[in-house]
């Protein structure tokens, strides 16, 4: 049995995320850019390029902006208590727990909530409780959890 204590991953980066979502969208947009014009594939690939690699930089950039990553830190009083709060914050929010070890918690993401979202990790120990996740639904949780 493994008892080690899983290490927390560090929060996304802005420039990461608006990277990657920039790459597997340019391909995706440009061939169904060419597909919905009127004219034969290759006349309007060149424009097509253009237009898909400026559609995937403000994409990724916009929705890199909300998927970055955050760590926030909440205090805890009642760890049973607490789990049981965070446990009904994160369904609110369209996440379910996935993994569980001592004093390591993991949240998925339901497929409503946006798979590209990520996955809430919670570490809980010394009276704190550690979260990281991407940054819009890491906020959401630290205010519902101050709610609840």
């Amino acid at each position: 049995m493994d008892n080690a204590v899983p290490v927390l991953p560090q929060p996304r980066q802005f420039s990461t995320m608006a990277f990657r979502l920039a790459a597997f969208s340019v391909i995706p947009f440009t061939v169904m850019w060419c597909w919905s014009i009127d004219d034969a594939f290759l006349h309007v690939l060149p424009e097509a390029i253009g237009i898909g690699l400026v559609f995937a930089s403000c994409f990724g950039t916009l929705m890199g902006f909300f998927l970055q990553g955050e760590a926030a830190t909440v205090a805890v009083a009642n760890r049973g208590g607490f789990i049981a709060r965070l446990n009904a914050a994160t369904a609110y929010l369209g996440y379910y727990p996935a993994k569980k070890k001592r004093n390591f918690l993991a949240y998925r993401p339901a497929f409503q909530s946006g798979v590209a979202a990520g996955w809430i990790s919670v570490q809980v120990r010394d009276g704190q409780a550690r979260i990281v996740g991407p940054r819009l639904y890491v906020r959401r949780l630290v205010k519902r959890l101050e709610l609840v």
